[in-house]
């Protein structure tokens, strides 16, 4: 193997592992504490704040926030959906999604994403699913887990995009960690994310929302 070769597998291999390392900083600083899914914390932000208050930490303006795109569920209006890319403030995540109060900005729920590393790469999405699952299984005392197969995403139905999902059900909500695979017409990139969700909203989620 040519010393080119050498280097390039070795910076491959030294990503891999930095991406590792900053997922489970991530989940013993973050997480192990908690008592409450308020004190879960993703890039500094919590589930109850106001997402206002949280401009300089995305790094954006509040101007810039108000004037973002919400998404809205296909039958109910009562949260939307809104997501910055990493501006450089970020320390684990590409990008952090949030469903919020669209009236008043309330923070519902949170999530970090991973983009890049999992492209039309399921097969690793779902290696690094698993394996952060086994890091959270060791630092919670959780009721039980729900480890679901690959199934339609409910957004596309035409059926052609996919989710894993897998469900760590706390006592007080419930830690989702989802991978999921968009069809090539759908302008959004495939994805691990880590999110926190409260039980009443996950209830909406699956009973008005869709």
């Amino acid at each position: 193997m040519s010393n080119g070769k050498k280097i390039k597998l070795i910076s491959k291999l030294a990503m891999r592992t930095i991406l590792s390392i900053f997922i489970i900083i991530f989940i013993f600083q973050s997480w192990t504490k908690a008592d409450d899914l308020n004190d879960f914390q993703i890039e500094g932000m919590s589930i109850g704040e106001n997402l206002i208050k949280h401009a300089e930490t995305i790094g954006v303006s509040v101007d810039e926030i108000k004037s973002y795109n919400l998404f809205f569920y296909p039958k109910s209006k009562k949260y939307a959906g809104i997501s910055f890319a990493n501006k450089g403030n970020f320390k684990t995540f590409e990008a952090v999604q949030f469903t919020i109060d669209p009236d008043t900005y309330d923070i519902i729920t949170i999530g970090g994403k991973l983009r890049s590393p999992f492209k039309n790469n399921m097969k690793a999405c779902h290696a690094k699913q698993k394996e952060i699952l086994n890091d959270l299984k060791l630092s919670f005392d959780y009721e039980r887990i729900e480890e679901k197969e690959v199934e339609p995403h409910d957004y596309d139905k035409t059926g052609k995009s996919t989710v894993k999902e897998t469900n760590i059900i706390l006592s007080f909500g419930q830690i989702n960690l989802r991978c999921t695979d968009w069809a090539e017409n759908i302008a959004i990139p495939d994805s691990l994310t880590v999110s926190i969700l409260p039980d009443e909203h996950r209830k909406w989620l699956n009973e008005e929302a869709y």
